[in-house]
């Protein structure tokens, strides 16, 4: 899921965070985790944030003082609780923002049901219809957007048919369309179709190509084996999560970026950060060392203060820089007198900015 800007108010999350959301088991629904961050979902949007259940009613447990709605909500009716999350990603430093104004309860908008859910590709668009509201202007700047990226569009007055029950399948650039404009997943526009989107017992294309017999194929066919010893399997599994898909959808050519992709240590973690930078977490380099900004040393902060790595042999050292007569020092909180490594200009070389994070939450 990716965290928007108006997502981010009240939120646990940074905006512009891509964030692993796992579901959650029954038990779990009526007594969150306060450590946990959850997704949310409302009539009028979601949030990723801890929360908890007391006396029927859901309360956000948010670190965001800029964030002036509701805190409390009717639970379950109100809210519900979408899945937990499990690791986010980052592009880093995080830009300003400008400040935004929480967007006012809407009791008699979309109904809290979960785009896979819809029982139809009309109710999937009208529930995104009435959940995303926008202004003319707004609706404008995106027809215009999509416009310029599809190449065609679909007229308003289509748009309106295929949010009701209609016999007929829009083309489909029309249903590219729809899907972008509604925040939705083309997946689930297709599988709310009634389009089966499985593959499980078919064939590869690679395996048609070479069998010359069903037998071939039958043959070819190979099941994907559990690595042994499964308690090791299950547990590295937990630790390393899903890290390189989060990040290559930050950095589409990851891959050619892998020598400069760090593990933060067991025993190392950046926290003045919400939710913190925590051991296990993985961190992507800048190529060459970077060209101190003492103003941003001086005046950024939170996610928008850069952070950066210091390679001296063997060790690695990850911090907030500031400047320490007669050199500088990596601290462990961006504002903290902590210091984790001191250095001399001439080190600097050694230096490299964190440009993009995954985070284990």
């Amino acid at each position: 899921m990716h965290v928007g800007t108006e997502d981010s108010l009240g939120s646990s999350l940074p905006p512009g965070s891509l964030a692993l959301v796992e579901p959650i088991q029954h038990n779990e629904q009526p007594i969150p985790n306060p450590r946990a961050i959850y997704l949310l979902q409302f009539s009028n949007g979601y949030r990723c944030c801890r929360c908890v259940v007391s006396r029927g009613r859901l309360q956000l447990l948010s670190s965001d003082f800029t964030y002036r709605g509701p805190q409390e909500f009717l639970y379950p009716g109100a809210v519900r609780i979408a899945g937990r999350v499990r690791m986010f990603a980052l592009a880093l430093p995080l830009p300003r923002l400008r400040s935004l104004e929480s967007f006012p309860p809407c009791d008699g908008c979309a109904s809290l049901i979960l785009p896979w859910e819809h029982s139809s590709r009309a109710a999937l668009l009208m529930a995104k219809h009435k959940r995303f509201q926008r202004s003319k202007t707004e609706e404008a700047a995106v027809r215009e957007h999509l416009l310029a990226i599809l190449g065609t569009g679909p007229s308003a007055r289509t748009e309106r048919r295929y949010r009701k029950n209609t016999p007929s399948d829009p083309h489909v650039n029309s249903l590219l369309h729809f899907t972008l404009q509604s925040y939705a997943r083309y997946s689930d526009a297709l599988q709310t179709s009634g389009v089966e989107l499985s593959d499980h017992g078919r064939f590869s294309l690679d395996v048609l190509l070479r069998a010359q017999r069903w037998e071939d194929a039958v043959r070819a066919r190979a099941e994907a084996r559990v690595p042994e010893p499964l308690a090791v399997w299950q547990g590295l599994r937990r630790e390393f999560l899903e890290w390189p898909p989060m990040l290559s959808l930050k950095f589409p050519e990851l891959s050619l970026l892998s020598d400069r992709v760090v593990r933060l240590g067991d025993a190392e973690s950046l926290d003045g950060l919400e939710p913190p930078i925590a051991p296990g977490s993985w961190m992507l380099l800048e190529k060459t060392p970077p060209a101190l900004d003492e103003r941003a040393l001086r005046h950024e902060t939170g996610w928008s203060r850069p952070i950066y790595t210091l390679q001296r042999g063997v060790e690695l050292f990850c911090g907030f820089l500031r400047a320490e007569s007669p050199g500088y020092a990596l601290t462990a909180t961006p504002h903290g007198r902590a210091v984790k490594a001191l250095f001399a200009s001439d080190e600097v070389r050694n230096l490299r900015r964190v440009i993009g994070v995954a985070v284990p939450v």
